[in-house]
């Protein structure tokens, strides 16, 4: 899973499915082949809101290391939509407490 900062700053969610399989395959989940891109767009049925599209362009972004969820995939938020949490509260909500708070000492 990745979140985006958008030129707004609002969260975007982008769910790799291929790096989560690896995952419960006992496998590296940073083999993916998916890479975020500087732009991405997505394109939706005007009705039902379903993802049609999505393709990514651009140059690759740089990604931070892994961090692992404290909450279960009940409470991640909804693949290829806005997040309503903010940014800077991503880890705080989302990551386990060893990280979140090695993260905040770090930067």
């Amino acid at each position: 899973m990745y979140f985006l900062r958008t030129n707004e700053d609002e969260v975007f969610t982008v769910y790799d499915y291929e790096s989560q399989t690896l995952g419960i395959d006992d496998q590296d989940p940073l083999q993916s082949a998916y890479r975020p891109q500087t732009q991405l767009v997505v394109i939706r049925a005007p009705n039902s809101g379903v993802v049609l599209s999505s393709q990514g362009s651009g140059a690759p972004l740089e990604v931070g290391a892994p961090v692992d969820l404290a909450v279960g995939p009940e409470k991640w938020p909804q693949p290829e939509k806005l997040c309503d949490i903010p940014w800077s509260q991503l880890d705080v909500r989302l990551a386990s407490s060893t990280e979140a708070s090695a993260k905040r000492n770090d930067g």
